[in-house]
């Protein structure tokens, strides 16, 4: 078995990348959160790294998510539908290696983690097809405007609230996949 030492450079890389998107998400959702109970506004991915420069230690902390951003491990992808599916089904089990015990708990988070965050992606992809189909490229919304257009209906509070959960569950999934993931070359 290695140790913490004895780890590739890339690796730790990959493993700093999955905690970058864990951090950005549990920042995005905390603050959906915080805007679904009428304390601020929400943001996306981008209105995330500026609400960390408030932060203690902010510039620390967006320095590593810029390091890792750089290097293109914590782009996104992946449809939400694909994203459900991954959930609801673990398929992502087999990249994770756990103990039974970190498994009985852990599970349950990616399983919920995945799902919502499928269903973020469904939602944002009904808006790009509501502005297809009326060909009004202002209908079109990114996560933050997805999260703008949930705060303002009439039960918003509760659906931005369950969105910023999911965003926050999301977070911990990606921190669990960088202390869990298997990252290391198939063959």
């Amino acid at each position: 078995m290695r140790t913490a030492t004895d780890k590739p450079p890339l690796e730790w890389l990959a493993r700093g990348g999955y905690a970058a998107r864990g951090v950005v998400h549990v920042i995005i959702g905390w603050l959906a959160l915080v805007a679904a109970f009428g304390g601020g506004r929400t943001t996306g991915s981008r209105g995330a790294p500026q609400s960390m420069l408030g932060q203690p230690f902010g510039k620390i902390l967006l320095a590593i998510v810029a390091v890792s951003l750089a290097f293109g491990l914590c782009g996104g992808g992946g449809a939400g539908v694909a994203h459900v599916w991954k959930g609801w089904h673990a398929t992502f089990d087999k990249h994770l290696r756990w103990s039974d015990d970190e498994r009985r708990l852990g599970r349950p988070i990616c399983r919920f983690a995945l799902v919502m965050r499928g269903i973020a992606f469904i939602i944002i992809g009904g808006f790009f097809i509501i502005a297809a189909w009326q060909a009004d490229p202002d209908e079109a919304r990114g996560l933050s405007g997805t999260l703008q257009a949930l705060q303002q209906q009439s039960y918003g509070f509760a659906l931005l609230g369950v969105m910023a959960i999911g965003l926050v569950a999301f977070g911990l999934y990606s921190l669990i996949e960088s202390v869990y993931r298997n990252v290391e070359p198939e063959g």
